[in-house]
């Protein structure tokens, strides 16, 4: 898939520098998902 769509390894591991630097938004929160993965996001 890295071959074929080489903009996917520039996004890998980007997730948790996007939660850290969201920390500090009480109204924010970070779902990290895996490829293929869905969840359902619900507003609270």
């Amino acid at each position: 898939m890295l071959t074929a769509f080489p903009i996917v390894e520039n996004m890998m591991d980007k997730d948790q520098m996007l939660k850290n630097l969201l920390k500090d938004y009480a109204d924010t929160k970070v779902v990290t998902i895996s490829y293929g993965e869905e969840v359902e996001l619900r507003k609270s």
